[in-house]
């Protein structure tokens, strides 16, 4: 184990993904009190700097700086009360941003009939990458990753677009982020 990857609880050594546990499991019902959702977590290393990174969505709107502020400050005094992270480390709390990447059934669910720039990790129907509009999934089950998404692609991103339909699993997505269209 990588000990510049670790944090210590009660003497034992955790790794990266204990790290994000501990965040998510201590800052959730501060968020959910603030109208804010955790989206994601990341604690990974760039350059010679290590960087704990929380992204918060908002329930209803979009997130501002302010709301980054209050979860900033509040994510300082639990940081400097518990010291959970051993290792210096650049705390980093921000939006997803506009292209947010797609990580979980839910935001499959929550993003259905948005535009998406999608990769795969193998071709389906002889398409590995597309720009398409994220029609439905089939993601209410909680328990499994293998659930499938249905993708319309077409010529056009008008509102009554015709598309051609394609089934894609969701163990074959390497990355579907929402598409930025002009």
């Amino acid at each position: 184990m990588n000990p510049l990857l670790s944090i210590f609880k009660d003497g034992e050594i955790l790794n990266k993904k204990d790290i994000i546990e501990w965040v998510t499991k201590n800052i959730e019902a501060f968020l959910g009190e603030n109208g804010l959702e955790l989206y994601n977590v990341d604690y990974l290393k760039e350059g010679s700097n290590f960087y704990l990174r929380v992204f918060i969505d908002k329930t209803e709107g979009n997130v501002g700086i302010d709301d980054c502020e209050i979860v900033t400050k509040h994510m300082n005094k639990l940081l400097d009360k518990n010291d959970p992270i051993k290792t210096p480390y650049i705390l980093e709390v921000c939006s997803p941003g506009i292209d947010r990447p797609l990580k979980k059934k839910a935001d499959y669910i929550k993003y259905a009939e948005s535009f998406v720039d999608v990769k795969l990790y193998s071709s389906v129907n002889g398409i590995k990458e597309f720009t398409g509009k994220l029609l439905s999934s089939d993601a209410l089950d909680d328990s499994s990753d293998d659930f499938i998404v249905k993708f319309g692609l077409g010529e056009s991103y008008e509102e009554n677009s015709e598309f051609e339909i394609i089934e894609v699993n969701f163990k074959n997505i390497a990355l579907c982020k929402l598409a930025v269209i002009f």
